[in-house]
């Protein structure tokens, strides 16, 4: 479940070498994590097609914010 994976994100400890992007790793999993949340409400919700697909491009656009910290 990607809510649970985002959940254990935030609570991981990176490894030695990735330390310097700790902040950013934090913020940019809380953001991930946030979005997530929000899409699983959404969809619990049976919300309108619009607002699930908004709320999926939302954790997308998050989980590349986080992946890019290392590319």
């Amino acid at each position: 479940d990607l809510y649970m994976r985002a959940d254990e994100l935030k609570n991981c400890v990176l490894p030695k070498w990735a330390t310097d992007k700790k902040e950013d790793f934090t913020k940019a999993a809380d953001e991930l994590y946030t979005s997530t949340k929000e899409l699983q409400a959404l969809k619990n919700s049976k919300a309108e097609e619009k607002l699930i697909n908004d709320g999926i491009e939302k954790v997308h656009t998050n989980y590349q914010k986080l992946e890019a910290l290392f590319d």
